[in-house]
């Protein structure tokens, strides 16, 4: 792991792994509070390391301190899970296995709330003395190239482990200004021609944030674009964010043009065919988007390799059944869709809020008509 400042959370995402892994090695960019005294309260090894903005170099020094066999990173700002701890030592035992990825639940909003989270799965273990090295001044990852070429364009197997990372809810992000932090040192790497296509993503997920959209759909068709010039598939999460932001920024119809072009690239990634359904729900077309909703039900929510928000798959494309109904005049069958999304979810308040609504109007109603007899 690397720190700086993590004491409001290092000791729950140590606590997570302590009986877990055999080492903690910290290296630590610049701590000025009390995060390395409760690393040492878990034995942790700590070294320091000067801060040069880049979030690499920093893994990298710490990976030169790892001796076991398995490496494991975390932040500081994720908690891990296993449920079943002899089942996930097994699969360390695989001698044919270089790298794994877990599943990793990305919270949003104010509260740790399971139903704002993005899903998706992300290599978290490599095999110690194989040549893997992190890449990326940030945003670092595993490079592949020279560790394990063979995975590039193969979907990397997944260990029976959950990540939960708290990061970019909305007090953390507030308290660390991490948008505009990340967008600085991301304007730092593009300017390096041999940077990876992977930069102008992150820089457009920040623009985002800001609601610049001009600016994330100028970078993210720039991501697209070098993906391309460099033979690779433009990875599924690039369309997300696209249609995302077409949509957030009121442009439908280059939206409903393009996506039918995304979901032939990937046909089984459930957001893109939720995306399809709200773009139709938000030009009035309700008969369509009823049916493509019900379509997002088939599929249903499913950890992939894909980035997914959660209930695409099941109480949100409910909770957009019941507008779509609203919209064709089936109140009844509106009130059903919006009760099932509340039933599959963690207390889904747009489908509570429209009961609630509901119920409401249904006792004005009847006020009402006592006051006609």
């Amino acid at each position: 792991m690397i720190v700086k400042n993590e004491a409001a959370s290092i000791g729950r995402c140590l606590d997570s792994v302590k009986n877990i892994v055999n080492e903690i090695v910290i290296v630590d960019t610049g701590s000025s509070d009390n995060t390395l005294e409760i690393c040492k309260t878990f034995d942790a090894q700590v070294f320091s390391f000067p801060w040069n903005d880049s979030f690499a170099e920093a893994r990298n020094f710490g990976l030169n301190h790892a001796r076991g066999d398995w490496i494991m990173w975390l932040d500081a700002d994720e908690q891990c899970t296993i449920s079943d701890l002899k089942a996930f030592s097994e699969q360390l035992k695989q001698e044919t296995e270089l790298i794994y990825a877990v599943h990793l639940v990305n919270y949003i909003g104010k509260d740790t709330n399971p139903d704002h989270a993005f899903h998706i799965t992300q290599p978290r273990l490599i095999r110690n003395h194989r040549g893997f090295k992190f890449i990326n001044r940030i945003h670092e990852t595993f490079d592949l190239t020279n560790a394990a070429p063979y995975l590039l364009n193969q979907n990397i197997p997944v260990i029976s482990a959950v990540f939960h990372h708290y990061g970019y809810m909305d007090d953390v992000i507030y308290a660390k200004n991490k948008v505009h932090r990340n967008i600085a040192l991301l304007q730092r790497e593009i300017s390096d021609q041999t940077h990876s296509p992977w930069m102008e993503y992150h820089l457009a997920v920040e623009y985002a944030r800001l609601q610049y959209y001009e600016e994330s759909f100028k970078f993210v068709n720039l991501s697209i674009a070098r993906f391309v010039e460099s033979q690779l598939m433009p990875p599924s999460l690039l369309y997300r964010l696209k249609y995302s932001v077409l949509i957030a920024s009121g442009n439908l119809q280059p939206a409903q043009e393009g996506i039918e072009k995304a979901l032939l690239l990937y046909p089984d990634y459930i957001d893109l065919h939720f995306y399809k359904a709200l773009i139709l729900y938000l030009m009035n077309q309700f008969d369509e988007a009823l049916e493509q909703f019900e379509h997002c039900l088939a599929i249903g929510d499913q950890i992939t390799s894909h980035l997914s928000l959660k209930g695409t798959g099941s109480f949100q494309a409910w909770y957009y059944k019941g507008l779509c109904y609203e919209q064709l005049g089936c109140p009844d069958k509106a009130a059903d869709a919006y009760q099932k999304a509340a039933d599959l979810s963690c207390g889904y308040e747009p489908a509570i809020n429209a009961l609630k609504k509901r119920h409401s109007d249904s006792a004005t109603n009847r006020l009402f008509s006592d006051l006609l007899l």
